[in-house]
């Protein structure tokens, strides 16, 4: 068993898939912790940024039945 500060500075971590780096659109380059689950000994190595606040908003409306019109709506009085 391993401190944070010691798995943060380990190279086989990294390997290992346990720590990945992502390139952030608003805060650059950010390490983030990968997943200790492998699926036929491949280890994952791809790390996404989580969506920016708002970002699926029409989206998700217009996939609930929302017209273009009610989302424009929604916007003008501050509701989205």
């Amino acid at each position: 068993v391993v401190d944070y500060r010691t798995m943060l500075k380990s190279e086989q971590a990294r390997v290992n898939g346990y720590l990945l780096e992502l390139d952030h659109p608003v805060a650059g380059k950010v390490l983030v912790s990968g997943t200790p689950i492998t699926i036929n000994g491949e280890v994952t190595t791809i790390a996404e940024a989580a969506p920016e606040h708002g970002q699926h908003t029409e989206e998700v409306l217009l996939e609930l039945g929302y017209s273009w019109e009610e989302i424009g709506a929604l916007r003008d009085s501050g509701a989205v």
